[in-house]
């Protein structure tokens, strides 16, 4: 009986081993942690002032970062409302590049 409850045991222990070490970013060197937290920081900045400023369709446009490099996704009603937020996101201090991907209603 003992004998056919070892494949499950290991399994578990395996499994449960997987799930630890993705849960807690095993193998993820420290840098690549701190520049994911960075670029996330700098997302949340970039969307922060597109929120504040009035002539921004904020809600609509999605925004990632990556090094530095900042893309902004989505729909706004012009490409002068586009313009507007590569603007605005570029006075964004940290952002190095602005990759504009924002379809417009035009």
């Amino acid at each position: 009986m003992k004998l056919r409850m070892l494949p499950a045991l290991l399994t578990a222990l395996l499994l449960a081993g997987c799930a630890s070490g993705v849960l807690m970013g095993a193998g993820d060197p420290p840098a690549r942690t701190a520049q994911a937290q960075a670029d996330s920081r700098l997302a949340a900045a970039v969307v922060r002032t597109l929120v504040e400023t009035p002539d921004v369709p904020a809600m609509d446009i999605h925004v990632s970062a990556q090094d530095g490099v900042v893309v902004l996704r989505g729909h706004v009603p012009s490409r002068a409302a586009a313009s507007r937020a590569v603007t605005v996101a570029r006075g964004v201090p940290g952002v190095r590049a602005v990759r504009d991907m924002l379809a417009t209603g035009e």
